[in-house]
């Protein structure tokens, strides 16, 4: 493959482009947060996997009211000069979170992400139910890449992925490319390449290499 076959870019959400996790941005505001933490350290255990982790965790958020965690989702930063090098990227671009879609969707938008696949919270009577709607986004990112590439027309080898953690590990496998951002060892492990800050100044070089920006 040369340098200009890429088509696709897809981008994990949290800790990638945004700099923190949705899901301790929503405990801390429903004052639960040890209660989350302690379900998290369960499942870095490896306890619990991180669909089963993410149910448990949404559980304990029922009765926060969806306003509340709407703006708690839309609070979080975005990572270091993330809008200045992503908006420049003239390929097609999506969003891939294991988190949830009032926190992807805004920022999807303001980079120009037309592709958002996302967890969606339950809600009931303005509250959050404490369950997660729909089919889960977590360790099947890589699936959900290959549905997308087949969507759009485009090889998974023609796809560069950027991402951190652990559930980024089956996307990256599956793309032609992938870019460990300030990543979790095991990610680090499937990258291709990594940096060890957030800050997407580190990542450009890597994307203008591979011609996917302006």
């Amino acid at each position: 493959m040369n340098n200009g076959d890429y088509e696709l870019v897809v981008f994990d959400l949290d800790s990638t482009l945004v700099d923190g996790e949705g899901i301790d941005t929503l405990a801390r505001e429903a004052g639960v947060e040890d209660e989350v933490a302690e379900v998290t350290e369960r499942a870095m255990k490896g306890e619990l996997d991180f669909g089963d982790s993410l149910r448990e965790r949404v559980s304990k958020l029922e009765g926060l009211s969806v306003e509340r965690a709407e703006d708690a989702l839309q609070s979080l930063p975005l990572v270091r000069n993330a809008e200045d090098v992503v908006n420049r990227i003239k390929v097609e671009k999506a969003v891939f979170s294991g988190g949830f879609y009032p926190a992807a969707e805004p920022v999807a938008e303001r980079l120009d992400a037309r592709h958002v696949r996302a967890n969606q919270l339950g809600r009931r009577n303005g509250e959050l139910s404490g369950d997660v709607d729909g089919e889960l986004v977590d360790d099947t990112k890589g699936e959900v890449l290959r549905e997308l590439a087949s969507e759009l027309d485009v090889e998974t080898s023609q796809v560069i992925a950027v991402g951190d953690g652990s559930n980024d590990v089956s996307m990256f496998e599956e793309a032609g490319f992938a870019i460990g951002l300030d990543p979790k060892p095991v990610a680090r492990e499937a990258a291709d390449v990594s940096v060890d800050r957030k800050d997407f100044r580190l990542i450009e070089p890597v994307l203008e290499e591979r011609n996917v920006i302006e």
